[in-house]
Formats: C-alpha cells, sequence, structure tokens
C-alpha cells in the first residue's frame, strides 16, 4: 500500500519511506503461492487469519454474498474472489484487482526517497528485479541472501536484526539529510548508491524463523 501510494502521489507530503518485505508484484505472488503442494499449504494458512477478522466484523461479515464459500476458500485469492471482487464491482476477479492495485506500474514514478529491505528466499514475497529497482534512483534495495519473510535475524546471542540495522541507517541518513539542508536525496545503503544492491548472508536461525 506505501509503494502504491508512493508511485499514485509523486508529491506526497512523505519525507522518506521503508517497505520491509513488500509485494510488489501481486499477480506473480498469488501464482508463486499456488505453485507446488507446499506454497499451497502455506497458502492456505494464510487465509484463516483474514477469514477470521471477517467473521469478528459484523459490517463486513454481513456483506459477504457467501459466508460458506469464504469458509472453504483455499488460498488467499480464493478468499478475495469470495469476500472481495463481490464488494467491489470496479474488479472483474482477483487477477483484476491485482492489475490495478500493483505497485510495480507505478514503481518508476516513485518520487519519494524510498528504502526497500528484502530476502531473496522470501517465500512469500521476493525482492523486486534489480532491473525494475535500477529504472528510479529514488529507491534503494537491501537485499539478504537467507531470512525468508521478514527473518533478518543474526547469528548473535541477542538474536539481533541486519533489517533492522539497515532501516536505522537510513533513518539517521534522512534525519542528518535534514538537519544539513532541509531536504532527502536519493538515499544510499552502506554508502552505496540506490541503483545498487547489498547482499549479505543471514544466518540459520533466519533461515529457521524467516518463514
Amino acid at each position: 500500500m506505501l509503494l502504491k501510494h508512493l508511485g499514485t502521489n509523486p508529491s506526497s507530503p512523505v519525507t522518506a519511506a521503508i517497505a520491509c518485505s513488500p509485494p510488489v508484484d501481486y499477480r506473480d505472488i498469488a501464482t508463486q503461492l499456488e505453485a507446488n503442494p507446499l506454497a499451497l499449504l502455506a497458502n492456505f494458512f494464510m487465509a484463516i487469519p483474514p477469514k477470521i477478522s471477517t467473521m469478528m466484523s459484523p459490517v463486513v461479515r454481513n456483506q459477504v454474498p457467501s459466508l460458506l464459500r469464504m469458509l472453504l476458500a483455499p488460498t488467499v485469492r480464493s478468499f478475495e474472489e469470495a469476500v472481495l471482487i463481490p464488494l467491489l464491482p470496479e474488479y472483474s476477479d482477483a487477477y483484476d484487482y491485482y492489475a490495478q492495485n500493483n505497485p510495480s506500474s507505478t514503481f518508476n514514478c516513485i518520487a519519494t526517497p524510498t528504502l526497500i529491505v528484502s530476502s531473496t528466499d522470501d517465500p512469500i514475497t521476493p525482492p523486486p528485479s534489480a532491473a525494475l529497482v535500477g529504472e528510479n534512483d529514488r529507491v534503494a534495495l537491501a537485499t539478504v541472501d537467507y531470512g525468508g519473510h521478514l527473518g533478518f535475524f543474526k547469528c548473535d546471542l541477542f538474536c539481533g536484526s541486519w533489517g533492522d540495522e539497515v532501516c536505522v541507517d537510513f533513518c539517521l541518513q534522512v534525519l542528518e539529510q535534514m538537519k544539513g539542508k532541509g531536504e532527502v536525496n536519493s538515499p544510499t545503503v552502506n554508502q552505496r548508491k540506490s541503483a545498487h544492491v547489498v547482499k549479505r548472508r543471514g544466518s540459520l536461525r533466519g533461515v529457521a524463523l524467516g518463514f
């Protein structure tokens, strides 16, 4: 939502932004989550929380055409087609919903300095391609080889987070620039320009807990 907002609102008052493990291409993610039995199993469990939220919200629950269809939905996409699409007539199906709200379609319009933190082995929302990021010098991409989805842990006694360190470093750069000139230039990651990709190895703990 943040990336889509920034892409469709180049004059957004947001000074700088950070997105951790964000989805960039909804259709590709939906396809990936239905690609094999293991992905379908994960997809099934991902659909449970929104089902619970829907049942706990009388406002939404009373508008759902078929609660049975919603409860039996085996994937996030089928849940959306049972709940969202009937309530949003401007979309013909889930794929149409993905296409119209896809952050990748407006990615090159992002004018706000933005940092994306992601893991290359993320099974849910893989990082955007270096080519896509390279089209916009206002966006920096920091990736780690292992970590799964939001699992940027390090091998230390305190289970530190590589992702947290990168985000803090970015925020400190933003604050320093605001003090000096009152404006924020293109972001850097560990002193590298935004079009470059920073890669570090994560930890076994990150692999185990990052899904």
